[in-house]
């Protein structure tokens, strides 16, 4: 059971990860109400509960407890929109028109008669409420979107994640607390990764591109996505996320399937009716103009990477490397792009390499400005030793991406960069590996 407790609705928080806000770069309250406000008819049910009085039966509200520095802190888990008309009256009607904040005038509200009972979690019990609560939305009787289930799953996963467990206990923790199966919550992250790079590709056609949690993405998922896989080979990594063999050039591709989608509106479901249509769709060039020849060259690229030769190093250098590769000790979450199958793309001169370097294995999440990447590139010695971060040594490495929301200058993030996922290239003595971030900064507003 739950404990009870009445609140003041304005001390109790929003929550910032709730999936109606999280795809979004909130960074106060404010901005969260006015978003409300403008696209989830927010002020409908505000002004409802004024004329009427707030009704809690059958819609509880539930709260997450923490203590922070000694101060007790509320968190809203189940019934933001609720918590936040109430903070629409009484807090930010001033985003309301004026003749709106006349009427509110007239109701001459009193916040004393609008004190919320909640049901109140612990942070130890979070899990048994994030059940009750997706039990409700992914089956109940308040269906989220397909995008909003998307998000929910994928917070969950990234939250188990960052603490440490593996991809698959992570999956089996979220299965634990939702009424889906491990194969539905695998296959909604792998979505929204997906979306998510077909987003960021669009917007080199459209920079001011509505947010992704407000564009029909059916047509992607239900008829494009499986084709696409099977099309040009591709398969998720253990994140969920795409590995491409050409990385740029599967970039354009979803550059040109966004813009038919989201900006020529010439492909949806009524035209794209079944998956059987993909090949017609292609070969025709209309709906989707200039995709099949960017398929054909993502094709050619991966035969011609398939067909090259190794360059051949002299016997003494190949001895050497093979001590390496058998003697290296890899630093847990690093890969060591020498090894024979390694999964990361590595280009090798026959340049003297002084150090081993390695890149991360998992994605990266980045929330700070000004980022220096070179802070996740480790450099080991002969005996395997880290090379302290005052060496110089640090100095050569070239880090880049070739993506166009991304600026980086002197391996480190510049301001402008847009939130997203990108692929980042690491150069050292001529030897190139990969490792991928995800850039989620909160963008300040004037």
């Amino acid at each position: 059971m739950f404990d009870t407790v009445v609140l003041d609705p304005l001390e109790i928080n929003l929550d910032f990860n709730n999936p109606r806000f999280s795809m979004f770069d909130f960074s106060t309250e404010e901005e969260i109400v006015k978003y409300l406000v403008d696209f989830e008819q927010i002020k409908e049910l505000a002004f409802q509960i004024g004329e009427n009085g707030y009704n809690t039966i059958g819609e509880r509200i539930i709260v997450l407890k923490s203590r922070n520095a000694g101060k007790i802190n509320y968190t809203v888990l189940e019934g933001n929109r609720r918590i936040a008309s109430l903070k629409l009256l009484f807090q930010y009607s001033f985003l309301l028109t004026s003749s709106e904040r006349k009427k509110l005038e007239q109701l001459n509200l009193s916040l004393k008669d609008f004190e919320v009972r909640c049901d109140v979690v612990n942070e130890d019990a979070r899990d048994e409420a994030l059940f009750k609560i997706s039990a409700k939305h992914v089956d109940g009787i308040k269906t989220w979107s397909a995008t909003d289930k998307r998000v929910f799953y994928h917070n969950l996963y990234t939250q188990y994640r960052k603490k440490g467990l593996s991809s698959d206990k992570a999956l089996a923790k979220i299965k634990n607390i939702t009424p889906e199966g491990k194969v539905a919550i695998r296959n909604a992250i792998q979505q929204l990764n997906y979306l998510t790079s077909v987003y960021n590709a669009t917007q080199i056609y459209k920079s001011d591109l509505e947010k992704l949690a407000h564009l029909d993405t059916d047509v992607l998922v239900s008829r494009v996505l499986r084709p696409l896989l099977k099309e040009l080979n591709l398969e998720f990594n253990d994140e969920f996320q795409v590995i491409s063999k050409n990385e740029k050039v599967y970039h354009e591709i979803l550059g040109l399937l966004g813009k038919a989608v989201w900006i020529d509106k010439k492909l949806d479901t009524r035209v794209f009716s079944v998956q059987g249509q993909w090949n017609e769709i292609v070969k025709n060039d209309k709906v989707i103009p200039g995709l099949a020849e960017k398929i054909n060259e993502y094709k050619d690229g991966c035969t011609d990477s398939s067909n090259k030769i190794p360059q051949d190093e002299n016997a003494e250098t190949s001895n050497e490397n093979e001590k390496d590769v058998n003697n290296t000790s890899t630093p847990l979450g690093y890969e060591n792009g020498n090894t024979a199958n390694d999964s990361s793309s590595t280009t090798t001169h026959d340049k003297k390499i002084k150090y081993k370097f390695f890149v991360p294995k998992k994605p990266i999440i980045i929330k700070q400005r000004n980022k220096d990447l070179a802070e996740y590139v480790e450099l080991l010695d002969d005996n395997n030793e880290k090379v302290s971060r005052q060496s110089s040594e640090y100095s050569r490495l070239k880090i880049s991406c070739d993506h166009q929301n991304i600026v980086i200058t002197n391996n480190t993030i510049n301001f402008l960069s847009e939130n997203g996922t990108y692929n980042i290239d690491v150069e050292y003595y001529g030897q190139i590996k990969h490792f991928q971030i995800f850039l989620n900064i909160f963008k300040y507003r004037n």
